[in-house]
């Protein structure tokens, strides 16, 4: 069984630390730690930020029960083909968020925003969007930018009132995922 860094050079996802002849980021290594020994488990994940849907063919490979939800401002990038579904928003505005929110199902084991990185949108669409969480699940943030540890107190205040934490994966300034978890 091929890893999920191997999974993720073979779709060609920045994601694995294996991309681009290591210029990567370390996210994969953190959710295979995650998430591997129940990948088989795992029935529903979200991504905001298609790009060109490298990251969802890997998803659906890794997860292979589950059923792959993603957003994106880009109409021409929307995938929908086998078990990956995909729909507009724009993450800056709240009514196309609450339109994504209502298209949503409720459930999800793991919800990834590698959207705009921007904080602002980034808590906006946190706040739409988290309670389409299963118990259980994570609400990950990718591509977080420094100063993480003056605004991740915007999250603790704003947020829901779940666990939230923040991983310094890599030796890029960006290497850092938000992640939020849903109490069972």
């Amino acid at each position: 069984m091929a890893t999920l860094c191997d999974l993720g050079l073979k779709y060609g996802t920045d994601k694995s630390p294996l991309f681009g002849g290591g210029d990567g980021h370390y996210y994969t290594p953190w959710y295979e730690k995650e998430f591997g020994e129940n990948r088989k488990q795992v029935r529903r994940v979200f991504e905001l930020g298609i790009n060109d849907g490298a990251s969802l063919k890997m998803w659906e490979e890794y997860f292979p029960n589950a059923d792959i939800y993603a957003a994106d401002i880009h109409i021409p990038g929307l995938i929908t083909r086998g078990r990956i579904w995909s729909h507009f928003v724009d993450q800056r505005d709240a009514s196309s968020l609450m339109e994504l929110r209502d298209w949503l199902p409720k459930g999800f084991d793991l919800m990834i925003d590698d959207g705009s990185h921007d904080p602002e949108d980034q808590i906006l669409t946190a706040n739409i969007l988290a309670d389409r969480l299963a118990p259980g699940g994570y609400y990950v943030i990718e591509d977080v930018q420094p100063p993480t540890m003056n605004w991740l107190k915007v999250y603790d205040g704003i947020l829901w009132p779940w666990e939230t934490t923040i991983w310094e994966l890599g030796p890029k300034p960006d290497d850092r995922l938000i992640v939020i978890e849903r109490p069972l």
